[in-house]
């Protein structure tokens, strides 16, 4: 038969406990059953009354704790309490006052009607007994690291709220709560337990640390994107560069042994390369001598005192034959030796 241990109402005493806030992991270990709260006989007595079982299947649903209590039937006195419960005599259970409170909250937006003392929103279970009356009207205890108070019919409205005033929680916890729920990475209740705080803190570090490793590799993603736009276009500027230069070549603009130097300096920068542009396109292509004598018959000397001092310039290498097409060398050489050339002799005098 299970039972209900905690449904999150407000005690005789005026306070609750909200069983999000319940920490189990203690008793799971060691879930012993009293009798209503008592484990001596009388407040002077050294006759300790033993658990009379235990609780199993304990777990939570819907804000309410539930238990099945398993009783100790070999004991004459759990046993008892066993007849007396399945005959529905006794059929109630109860938490309070049975573990140690860890944080509690006056706040109003917690309050319930009818309740006047504090939300006890953490706490660790330590035991749960069996009761004739609920909301334990003979001896409990609430305690906490450092202090007990014991709660029974005979306890003072001011005594319970003497306990609570001059024991506020601290408030450090509910800051790092409240710091970790506004990253809204991490969401926790305002009644979470110190494990509960440290595993949110752990999560969000572990996921700024995840974030912080994305944020490297998009860097670093971003960093060879860049490096390889920077080398495609410098690529890209030396093949237009290359083939300005080359083109220029090929028009005679300039000479092979300048190529690489204007390759260089068109290669160097978008503004290299239009200055080295403009300088090429300005450049005219080179035309031998002897096509700009053969332009035109008045470029071409037709006295015969000039023709044969063009002759001896040619023949002390101060002016190139090749320089002259093959009819001016003829008239170049006739005039100057009174004969025709031979072709052998003009054949190597073009060079060919």
């Amino acid at each position: 038969m299970e039972i209900i241990l905690n449904d999150e109402s407000v005690n005789q005493y005026g306070f609750r406990v909200l069983t999000s806030g319940i920490d189990l992991g203690a008793y799971r270990k060691n879930p012993i059953m009293l009798y209503d709260h008592t484990r001596r006989d009388g407040k002077n007595s050294e006759e300790i009354i033993l658990p009379i079982g235990r609780f199993t299947n304990l777990r939570v649903e819907n804000n309410q704790l539930i238990g099945t209590p398993e009783f100790d039937n070999e004991d004459e006195f759990a046993a008892k309490i066993e007849r007396k419960f399945n005959k529905g005599i006794l059929n109630a259970a109860s938490i309070a006052f049975g573990y140690d409170a860890i944080e509690y909250s006056f706040d109003d937006t917690l309050m319930m009607p009818g309740q006047s003392g504090p939300t006890i929103t953490a706490c660790r279970l330590r035991e749960v007994s069996i009761t004739d009356i609920p909301a334990n009207m003979n001896c409990v205890k609430l305690s906490d690291a450092e202090r007990m108070i014991t709660l029974n019919s005979k306890s003072s409205a001011e005594e319970i709220d003497n306990f609570f005033s001059n024991h506020k929680p601290t408030q450090s916890m509910k800051k790092v709560i409240a710091v970790l729920t506004a990253s809204k990475l991490v969401s926790l209740p305002e009644s979470a337990s110190e494990e509960l705080v440290a595993e949110g803190a752990q999560a969000l570090v572990n996921q700024l640390s995840a974030q912080t490793q994305v944020i490297r590799d998009k860097d670093a993603e971003i960093a060879r994107l860049k490096a390889e736009a920077e080398t495609a276009k410098t690529n890209a500027l030396k093949d237009r560069a290359t083939t300005l230069v080359e083109s220029a070549l090929s028009a005679k603009k300039i000479e092979a042994a300048q190529k690489d130097k204007f390759v260089k300096l068109a290669s160097a920068s978008d503004e290299g390369y239009d200055s080295v542009k403009e300088l090429l396109d300005s450049l005219k292509p080179y035309e031998p001598v002897h096509k700009k004598l053969s332009a035109s018959a008045d470029e071409f000397p037709a006295k015969p005192a000039e023709l044969v001092k063009l002759h001896d310039q040619c023949a002390k290498g101060e002016k190139q034959w090749a320089d002259f097409s093959e009819d001016q060398i003829k008239a170049l050489w006739k005039t100057k030796h009174g004969k025709e050339i031979s072709s052998s002799t003009l054949t190597a005098l073009m060079g060919k």
